[in-house]
């Protein structure tokens, strides 16, 4: 009987070193993927950034060319125009934060499950039993 466990805790050794093996590899991709969301923010701050110095450069161009009698009720208009939009894109934002769902939490689980596996691993081929339980000697 013991060399049919032995053999069975062969077997799920070389499954879970080859799982942690995935896992490793997918950790991997996604760091890499994380420095490339990165990045791509690092890219979107720039354009938002530039596209707010057209904005306040068109705005200051319609305030200049309107008659200065009327630059005033200008400037407070495309304020107010400016502030609603921006309240609907945070409206929109908010809402779009509160369907999405919490995708990392679920990765952190497999994660600690993979690790919580592999230990269990480690100490059945070290003949200790299982991590919950004493050895018995």
């Amino acid at each position: 009987m013991g060399g049919f466990l032995d053999s069975l805790v062969g077997v799920a050794e070389t499954l879970l070193t080859g799982a942690q093996s995935s896992l490793d590899e997918w950790t991997a991709e996604l760091q890499r993927e994380r420095l490339r969301l990165v990045c791509l923010l690092g890219w979107m701050v720039a354009v938002v950034l530039a596209g707010a110095m057209a904005v306040l450069l068109a705005t200051a161009a319609v305030v200049e060319l309107v008659p200065p009698s009327a630059r005033i009720a200008v400037l407070a208009g495309l304020a107010a125009f400016y502030l609603a939009l921006s309240a609907g894109m945070a409206v929109a934002l908010r809402r779009r934060l509160a369907r999405a769902p919490l995708r990392f939490s679920a990765i952190a689980s497999l994660l600690a499950l993979g690790q919580l596996v592999a230990t269990a691993a480690r100490a059945a081929r070290r003949g200790h039993g299982s991590p919950s339980e004493p050895s018995v000697d």
